[in-house]
């Protein structure tokens, strides 16, 4: 919201959140507009009703609002448990995030690395430098990146070697993976979710 894009023919643009309230002749002209769309399918009415744009078709985590799940930065405090979980991607996005838990078992999600293109040498470098003072339980990363190239050296080598220590193989399990987010997705009006994201991990 509100960033302005600028495009290669000159022109910018600029998105200006806004809700159907934010219209209040529409909703004069059209008194029922508002319980037309409180009657569209889920995604439409988020959509269209509530200005939730993060929503799309063939979206799997059905829970994430933004309004619930993102947070303003605060700092993590001491006694906090911190780990890390990198999806190794050379031509593909290479993403680590950065994890806090609280003492209720919350998961704070506070910093992110998301490139593409880089060499391996190239990303663990980053992820190290952006992890300098802090201590990791442990880093999550697919198992696949343990198996040795044809140089003999493997990609979780490449990034030890520029300082990314502590890598276990994640799971594969897709499916209790998924199970697994959906849970610390999910809310209600009385309780808030068990993971969330600064909103500076775009």
């Amino acid at each position: 919201p509100y960033k302005i894009y600028q495009e290669a023919n000159g022109q910018a643009r600029q998105f200006i959140p806004a809700r159907v309230w934010d219209n209040p002749t529409l909703i004069q002209n059209d008194p029922e507009y508002i319980k037309r769309l409180e009657q569209l399918p889920d995604k439409e009415r988020r959509m269209l009703l509530e200005g939730d744009w993060n929503v799309f078709e063939g979206q799997y985590f059905n829970e994430w609002r933004s309004e619930k799940h993102v947070v303003n930065p605060f700092a993590i405090p001491a006694g906090w448990k911190r780990f890390r979980s990198i999806d190794y991607g050379g031509t593909a996005p290479f993403c680590c995030k950065w994890y806090a838990l609280d003492q209720d078992g919350c998961i704070w999600a506070y910093r992110e690395y998301y490139q593409a293109g880089n060499l391996a040498s190239v990303s663990g470098q980053a992820v190290a430098q952006l992890s300098v003072g802090e201590n990791y339980e442990y880093t999550t990363i697919d198992p696949s990146v343990f198996s040795k190239t044809h140089t003999g050296e493997s990609i979780a080598d490449v990034l030890i070697r520029n300082g990314v220590f502590g890598l276990l193989p994640a799971s594969n399990d897709r499916i209790a993976g998924w199970n697994s987010v959906k849970e610390y997705l999910h809310w209600t009006e009385q309780k808030p979710p068990k993971l969330r994201y600064f909103k500076t991990c775009v």
